[in-house]
């Protein structure tokens, strides 16, 4: 044998016997049987070698690591996934998580802080995605089709909710109540039960460039939020009003089109909030219903609606 041929070998052998990875975590064998049961990578692993590892999860699983799923989770009978750690990444990754009607899609009652959610489809639970106590929350590109209830964010703070669609839930597209700093921005609410998009009894919500079309109630609904902010919303043939606000008296309403709500286009029932910019055409009842005191910021414009164009501010 030639040198060159036993160098040749050598590293043959070598790359044949390569050590196994120490961070992979043996598992007991699953029936194949099983329904609903999906595989997801492992992210942020200890090292690069592991990075790539696969693993399988079912309906009802509890990740305390972050995860993507490579496949669907169908007729979940309870929860689709649960949060078991702070920090976590559930990457859905185009997926479909579908439910029972029971539990959560993504259920983080138990409140755990940093968890981002992006990516995928929910359907049929109770609700999409429940987050409680659960600070600093990131959800992106998420759907919640058919649920009970779309979004639920209860007692958080600074959590988003971006580019998420909440379609044909029985309740409320995206309920928001008791919360500080909860941004929904360029998302969009079509043909829910309750309402599009109600937030309730928060401070510091900001509602940016979101889409609220042919809901049961209203479009969007403010009630008892401390200095909100809502910016350039497209409400459209809602049951009730396109944006309503109860109770509130420090809001700033800029840039927001109103067009073709059974009630009014902009509904507000108390002064100190400032209104510009705003239009609202072919609502069933006023356009702009203000009370006076209300802030006018100016550039309002409102024609064609039921019950008259503007109360309480200047319209052209």
């Amino acid at each position: 044998m030639t040198e060159a041929e036993s160098m040749l070998l050598g590293m043959t052998t070598h790359t044949t016997h390569a050590p196994s990875n120490p961070n992979r975590v043996s598992r007991p064998a699953r029936l194949v049987a099983l329904p609903a049961i999906a595989a997801v990578s492992m992210l942020s692993l200890p090292s690069p070698a592991s990075a790539d590892q696969a693993t399988e999860i079912a309906c009802g699983a509890t990740v305390t690591r972050s995860v993507r799923l490579t496949a669907d989770l169908l007729d979940c009978p309870g929860s689709g996934i649960i949060v078991g750690a702070p920090g976590v990444t559930i990457d859905l990754a185009g997926h479909l998580i579908d439910g029972t009607g029971t539990g959560s899609g993504i259920d983080n009652e138990a409140g755990h802080d940093g968890v981002r959610i992006i990516g995928g489809t929910i359907r049929e639970f109770t609700f999409g995605v429940n987050l409680f106590q659960a600070n600093n929350a990131r959800l992106h590109r998420i759907t919640a089709v058919a649920n009970a209830g779309g979004f639920k964010v209860a007692n958080s703070a600074n959590v988003e909710l971006d580019r998420v669609t909440a379609l044909d839930n029985a309740g409320p597209g995206v309920e928001i109540t008791f919360a500080e700093e909860i941004t929904v921005r360029r998302s969009t609410a079509t043909g829910n039960g309750l309402g599009g998009i109600v937030d309730r009894f928060s401070t510091g919500s900001r509602h940016l460039g979101n889409t609220a079309i042919a809901n049961g109630g209203s479009g969007l609904t403010l009630d008892n939020v401390d200095g909100a902010v809502l910016r350039r919303n497209d409400v459209r043939g809602n049951d009730i009003d396109g944006i309503e606000l109860v109770g509130l008296d420090d809001a700033h309403v800029f840039g927001s089109t109103a067009i073709g709500n059974r009630g009014n286009g902009i509904s507000i029932d108390r002064p100190g909030n400032t209104v510009a910019a705003n239009r609202a055409n072919g609502n069933g009842g006023i356009g702009i219903a203000a009370p006076d005191g209300t802030i006018n910021g100016g550039h309002n414009r409102a024609i064609g609606n039921g019950g008259g164009d503007c109360t309480g501010i200047t319209c052209r």
